[in-house]
């Protein structure tokens, strides 16, 4: 496919330099985007009828080849897995294809760290450096839990809980989960005025607050309260932070213990 248009060639050229990897900044501009590029493209008759042979490779090893006969692969055909053996020093990820027809691709990576290590917001899909990389997360997270006084707390007792998220940069439309810890319910109060959130959902095992900016200067704060039902110790799962719409980023707090006296 080609664009008739010198001028609609210099517009895709354009739209393709704003891009962050396969996305735009928010799932609504990577829609308009791809909607202007459809509507800017000759269509290739040669799309729904492919015939041709694919091999997807990590530098020089090949991770799969294929033949493509059909506008729809077959399912052990529609993904391929790279284990982080493979790719842990990095590389170049590309295809190769002969004969005719469309292909089209995306990729989407899962990595797991110790607790602490510093995790990488976004990495270069077509030249991968060291997943060991030493950068900033993009959010920091911080939970604190403040009882009515210094004792232990008890069956009953009202606790404060208080979010705050850091962000090393301006983002866009980002959730905070905190997880509940058991032995402790959510207690209802109305909205107050000055909150930074603009949405807020309550679930039986956690509470979601939507905010529709976080600002480098300017850190999130959020409160809510709970109230201690049942007696034991318990584990308050870390909270965690992350962009909804735009480039994949995410950041998780701390684990803290929790115990709760009859």
């Amino acid at each position: 496919m080609a664009p008739a248009d010198p001028r609609v060639a210099r517009t895709i050229a354009w739209l393709r330099t704003q891009a962050h990897g396969s996305w735009w900044y928010t799932t609504k501009d990577t829609a308009a985007a791809i909607y202007a590029l459809t509507e800017s493209l000759d269509l290739d008759p040669a799309e729904f009828a492919p015939n041709e042979n694919v091999r997807v490779l990590l530098g020089d090893r090949v991770l799969r080849s294929f033949e493509i006969t059909s506008t729809t692969l077959a399912r052990d055909q529609g993904s391929i897995d790279v284990p982080a053996s493979v790719i842990a020093k990095g590389g170049t990820l590309r295809f190769e294809r002969s004969g005719t027809g469309s292909l089209y691709w995306s990729t989407d990576w899962t990595r797991y760290v110790r607790d602490g290590t510093p995790v990488a917001s976004e990495i270069d899909l077509h030249d991968a450096t060291s997943l060991d990389a030493d950068t900033t997360p993009p959010f920091t997270v911080v939970r604190r839990y403040t009882a009515p006084s210094d004792t232990p707390w008890r069956l009953g007792d009202q606790i404060d809980v208080d979010v705050t998220v850091s962000a090393t940069h301006d983002t866009q439309f980002v959730a905070v989960e905190d997880p509940l810890p058991a032995g402790l319910e959510y207690q209802p109060r109305l909205h107050e005025m000055g909150d930074d959130w603009s949405g807020l959902q309550f679930f039986d095992d956690r509470v979601v607050f939507f905010a529709a900016n976080v600002w480098k200067n300017s850190p999130l704060h959020l409160h809510y309260r709970l109230r201690a039902s049942t007696a034991g110790t318990f584990t308050a799962a870390p909270p965690d932070a992350y962009a909804m719409y735009g480039p994949p980023v995410a950041s998780i707090g701390h684990a803290q213990p929790v115990t709760i006296l009859p």
